[in-house]
């Protein structure tokens, strides 16, 4: 469009194909002037009415018939979706903010004393998968429960609930803070009230993504750590514990060796698994 506009406001043209195009069959097309005619036409009417506004030689110009109601309605679809972007991206990038002087540092020193069931080395050896085996760029950091259950941002999550029932049907639970590059997630620990048997060995883990409210991780492990959920080259993965072989009948006792070590991806899908020795460490 030039600075004279010799269309007059015109956004779409058309030549000799207008008896057969869009513009005219599914559009809709009236004639402001019997001169804009050129092909001896009638009027349509469709779904995004057009109206001529001059035709010059063999060329008919048109622009939306309620032009101003058009774009008014297209700047207020576009406001909205600026509006709704800005508090997606809000929501999204939103930190969960808690207490960071309790941050743990992640270390790889077999404490032989309590680690009973070898996860640090059952780590180690399942390092090997890992792509970034030696920068984590990973926090951890303690969190209590009270702190946990008073976030006003984490009781706005739709699995809120799921976290409070937790604490619920577990004891001797422990929460923690899990950081990458702004990317959170929640992970408790504790074990099943009632658990009899073989199952008060293992302990139950959630996960939550502060950041996505779809990412939840549940597991069970041996091992009682929140070294267990790690991210690897800015994915999650955890690592399960487990103690085999078992007995098809008769009593289970669990003898802390042979250790089976377990990598999962976020997903769930089985990476890496070995067998080791615990009793010869």
């Amino acid at each position: 469009m030039t600075a004279l506009d010799v269309t007059k406001g015109a956004y779409f043209w058309d030549c000799g194909d207008l008896p057969i195009n869009s513009h005219y069959l599914i559009w809709g097309l009236k004639f402001s002037n019997p001169g804009h005619n050129l092909w001896d036409l009638k009027e349509t009417s469709g779904s995004k009415q057009l109206i001529t506004t001059r035709a010059i030689d063999k060329t008919t110009f048109s622009k939306y018939e309620n032009q101003a109601k058009k774009w008014s309605i297209i700047i207020y679809i576009i406001i909205l979706i600026t509006i709704f972007c800005i508090s997606a991206c809000k929501k999204k990038s939103e930190v969960f903010a808690f207490d960071r002087s309790k941050k743990k540092e992640l270390t790889n020193v077999a404490d032989n004393k309590r680690d009973k069931y070898c996860f640090k080395i059952v780590r180690n050896r399942l390092k090997t998968h890992l792509l970034d085996k030696n920068k984590t760029h990973s926090y951890y950091f303690i969190i209590s429960k009270e702190e946990l259950l008073q976030n006003s941002v984490l009781k706005e999550k739709d699995y809120f609930k799921s976290i409070e029932k937790f604490y619920q049907d577990t004891f001797f639970s422990e929460s923690y803070i899990l950081e990458q590059h702004n990317v959170q997630y929640l992970i408790l620990i504790g074990q099943s009230r009632g658990a009899t048997g073989i199952g008060v060995d293992y302990w139950s883990y959630e996960c939550y993504g502060l950041n996505d409210e779809n990412k939840i991780i549940r597991f069970s492990s041996l091992s009682k750590t929140p070294y267990s959920v790690f991210f690897d080259n800015e994915k999650l993965e955890y690592i399960t514990d487990d103690n085999y072989p078992r007995p098809a009948s008769g009593p289970v006792k669990l003898n802390y060796y042979p250790v089976i070590g377990s990598l999962y991806s976020e997903k769930g899908s089985l990476f890496k698994q070995i067998e080791y020795d615990c009793k010869n460490r």
